[in-house]
């Protein structure tokens, strides 16, 4: 999968878990402070980008504060376990 593929579809998962775009979103900027974004709406996230792209997501990555740090973490752990 390519990585402008891969980022179309965490931006899906986003979108499908927020209702909102995530191109609205400013990728650098607090995620929470940007959207009402609840702990159980971030899991959902979490949850279904581990399924579309059948990777497993640390529960550490709630620490995650911007789109861009979501984005880098969720194509880190892709990589590695595609080379695994």
């Amino acid at each position: 999968m390519h990585m402008c593929e891969l980022l179309k579809k965490i931006n899906k998962g986003i979108q499908l878990v927020t209702k909102v775009d995530p191109k609205t979103i400013d990728a650098d900027k607090p995620i929470r402070e940007q959207i009402v974004l609840d702990s159980m709406q971030f899991i959902g996230i979490i949850a279904a980008l581990e399924e579309t792209l059948n990777i497993e997501i640390p529960t550490d990555s709630m620490a995650i504060d911007t789109l861009n740090q979501f984005y880098d973490i969720i194509l880190e752990i892709y990589k590695k376990e595609r080379n695994a």
